[in-house]
């Protein structure tokens, strides 16, 4: 009787070890090699793709420009990190590199191993159609090519007087720019994912812009971080992004006058306890000749669409009366 239960207990054993040796079997095998590079070939394709995209503001463009900035350090501004580009790049070939090396007495090009390989591929491709279409869905969606309701977004809050400095040392204030019209902003100088994607939408906008109507503009960036954020800090950004004083003027100063200034715009932030990074609201505030807060639009989408008509629209308007 014992000895039926043993083989019992054996039979159940080698039945629940199957699956291990199959996977075993499977990892050690060609197979997975196979499958691993394969999926590394078509990830290269896909980032390189992605790298050389041109840009636009809806579908697979601005998934591409997303891209670009979040995995490649490239800026929105314009300034590309060619070391962060080359080490992304790098990591799938040195993973290869490493598969190759463990599995190379055991990687054999017969035709199992190529059933295999082109049913990765084909997988992996079908992944990424299904990625670009739902990406462009999405984009599509979001920033449709709806004309501005430039009456039903306005509105006349006029806001509580801002005095801060430049980052040329000059003292700002609203008051003092009546009669042209201002956008506002919030950004820092430590920040390189949401900033460079506001000044970079900044700068677009200016470019479409006439050089008269580009002369009737003042863009503030308020700091985030003001007690991080000195002059000489502003300054060093203000190269960094390629502005310049008085178009664009990168607004700081003492810390408890920056935040009652950001509170009264209602620019959200938080700031992580642990990091130095801070979550912030990406938009546009544009104020009108008479100082009154006109619009307030978000970053991307179809605030991007919408900037330069409610510019227009806000330039158009007479100067009030002095």
């Amino acid at each position: 009787m014992s000895g039926r239960c043993a083989e019992g207990e054996g039979a159940t054993v080698a039945l629940a070890e199957r699956p291990f040796r199959a996977l075993r079997g499977f990892i050690a095998g060609s197979g997975f090699a196979v499958a691993m590079l394969a999926l590394l070939a078509a990830f290269e394709a896909w980032l390189v793709f992605l790298l050389l995209w041109p840009a636009s503001h809806d579908g697979l463009g601005s998934f591409a420009d997303e891209l670009r900035i979040w995995c490649f350090g490239v800026d929105a501004a314009g300034e590309v990190s060619v070391g962060r580009i080359a080490t992304v790049l790098s990591e799938p070939v040195l993973l290869a590199a490493i598969i190759g090396w463990i599995w190379g007495p055991v990687l054999r090009w017969n035709r199992s191993a190529a059933r295999v390989m082109l049913v990765t591929l084909a997988v992996a491709v079908a992944a990424l159609v299904v990625t670009f279409r739902t990406r462009s869905s999405v984009a599509n969606a979001s920033s449709g090519p709806l004309p501005f309701p430039a009456q039903a977004l306005r509105t006349a809050y006029v806001p509580p007087d801002l005095s801060l400095t430049d980052q040329t040392g000059v003292a700002v204030t609203l008051k003092e720019l009546r009669g042209r019209v201002v956008v506002l902003t919030g950004i820092y100088a430590s920040c390189t994912v949401a900033c460079p994607i506001i000044m970079g939408e900044a700068k677009r906008a200016l470019g479409v812009l006439t050089l008269d109507e580009r002369s009737e503009v003042t863009w503030l960036a308020v700091t985030l971080a003001p007690r991080v954020d000195t002059q000489a800090v502003r300054a060093t950004t203000a190269e960094r992004y390629g502005v310049r004083a008085p178009e664009f003027r990168l607004l700081g100063g003492e810390p408890s006058r920056v935040e009652a200034a950001l509170d009264a715009l209602q620019i959200a932030r938080n700031q992580s306890a642990h990091t130095a990074i801070i979550e912030h609201a990406s938009l546009f505030i544009l104020v009108d000749r008479s100082g009154r807060l006109a619009y307030r639009l978000p970053v991307g989408g179809r605030g991007d669409a919408w900037l330069v008509d409610a510019l227009r629209v806000l330039l158009h308007e007479p100067r009030p009366a002095s």
